[in-house]
């Protein structure tokens, strides 16, 4: 079909299906107010609907009775869940607004309703033959963005007398959106009497529909595709991809924030877990005890290592597997790329920090010696040594927060500590050494328990860092 040609079918297209669905004014009021209502998200009773027009509810059963919209959908307490192509009942056409879930009967359906409402909405759908999928974000005058870009509506032209009172069956059935012209070809070699529309022309055909129905009831706008809004629209939902000037904030869904805060979780789960030997350092650093901390901390050690680890797990299914497996469109239902690409990184990054924090009571020692002054052993007859008891050590993160400690006691000239043997051997200045007291005290504040083993000439047993001279 010739572009001459589609533009003749998309037009006799539109004047028989306004013909077929024309609407009193009366009834486009009840019409637009149902809409607006259904698309709450919740079933609307007669009684409600009636009330908010000012009609009896046999008024408003009159015109949904009569009405050339066609089929209403009802719950079994007779509350209206689908009307006029939005229906509360899942179809594989997903409508989104502001986060409720919805549904339309078809696709054109999808490009109409948001005139109607006057709400930007998502599209979620999928092509039927190559299953593909489609999203769009439409607006009230334009489709916001479209991906793929290339993608179709299917349409049929059937006779005006068939559309009223049979619009499910003889029209919206027919209807989808196809990812490329080579599948939507597909599907017309075996629909004979249909015929295809570029998702633009598609929604020209359904604004200017939609505008004849409702002449009465919605003001006339200009429309297009990626045009500026003519009238003020009701922000509801982000667009897929690029965000339009009307919607410049990078709205992370609920699912996406979820994962920023396990990736942030984890990394607050992390510290507290190593807390044990970090913390001691900390307020050591600044000269202040810390006594008992490291054995508080250290019962709960692996308590947070678990929740870290649980967290970690779950910004990684939020940031990945979900997104893969539980949307019908995989482009729109996940953030967007730029954003996608910072909460990965955000996870990456906070894998990293919760890792290097874990394990940070194994590498500590290591770090405070390469930062200490550099060091020999020396076991003169002039150095006395002191050998202390040290309880409470867990790891030798615990041991370097020992060997800190003791390094600022005056007249300690270097100190070895062992984890595994649960002791200290420290070189003392021959002419001003501490007292065993000073040294014990220095040990407790450190947050762990001492006790003098031996005081000597310098032993062997232990090598003995001392600060060069």
């Amino acid at each position: 079909m010739s572009q001459a040609d589609l533009h003749r079918a998309s037009s006799v297209l539109q004047d028989g299906l306004s013909k077929a669905v024309e609407l009193d004014a009366d009834a486009q009021r009840v019409c637009v107010e149902l809409y607006q209502q259904l698309a709450g998200g919740d079933p609307v009773s007669l009684e409600n609907l009636a009330s908010a027009l000012g009609l009896s509810v046999s008024e408003v059963k009159e015109v949904l009775g009569t009405s050339t919209l066609a089929a209403v959908e009802y719950d079994e307490r007779g509350r209206v869940v689908g009307f006029g192509g939005l229906t509360l009942n899942p179809t594989p056409y997903r409508f989104e607004l502001g986060g409720r879930r919805l549904y339309t009967w078809c696709a054109l359906d999808t490009l109409f309703i948001p005139r109607i409402l006057k709400k930007r909405a998502r599209v979620l759908a999928t092509c039927p033959v190559s299953g593909r999928p489609v999203c769009l974000t439409v607006a009230p005058d334009r489709v916001e963005e479209c991906k793929p870009h290339d993608a179709f509506v299917s349409l049929v032209m059937p006779e005006a007398s068939q559309l009223k009172g049979q619009l499910r069956s003889s029209f919206c059935c027919h209807v989808h959106f196809f990812a490329s012209q080579e599948a939507a070809d597909n599907w017309l070699s075996q629909n004979q009497g249909a015929f295809i529309l570029p998702v633009k022309e598609a929604f020209e055909v359904a604004q200017s529909m939609t505008d004849q129905r409702f002449k009465d009831t919605l003001p006339v706008q200009t429309i297009g595709v990626g045009a500026g809004a003519t009238d003020p629209v009701e922000t509801e939902v982000g667009g897929c991809g690029p965000s339009s000037a009307s919607d410049s904030s990078e709205e992370r869904s609920p699912g996406q924030r979820a994962g920023l805060w396990a990736a942030g979780g984890s990394v607050g789960s992390a510290l507290l877990a190593s807390a044990c030997c970090w913390v001691p350092l900390a307020l050591l650093a600044f000269g202040a005890s810390a006594a008992g901390i490291s054995a508080a901390f250290e019962k709960t050690r692996p308590l947070f290592l678990g929740v870290a680890a649980v967290l970690l797990g779950t910004g990684f299914y939020l940031n990945y597997f979900r997104n893969r497996t539980s949307a019908e469109c995989s482009t729109c239902a996940a953030p967007r790329p730029k954003l996608r690409r910072f909460n990965r990184a955000t996870l990456w990054v906070s894998t990293v920090v919760v890792l290097a924090v874990a394990l940070f009571p194994h590498y500590v020692a290591s770090l405070i010696a390469r930062g200490s002054p550099a060091v020999a052993a020396q076991t003169t007859a002039t150095a006395p040594t002191a050998t202390l008891r040290i309880g409470g050590m867990t790891c030798d993160g615990c041991a370097a927060v020992v060997h800190s400690a003791l390094m600022k006691v005056p007249g300690v000239r270097g100190a070895s500590v062992s984890y595994p043997q649960g002791r200290a051997l420290i070189m003392l200045d021959p002419e001003s050494p501490p007292s065993s007291e000073a040294l014990a005290s220095a040990v407790e504040k450190a947050g762990f328990q001492a006790g003098i083993a031996a005081s000597s000439s310098p032993s062997s047993e232990m090598a003995i860092p001392t600060e060069d001279k």
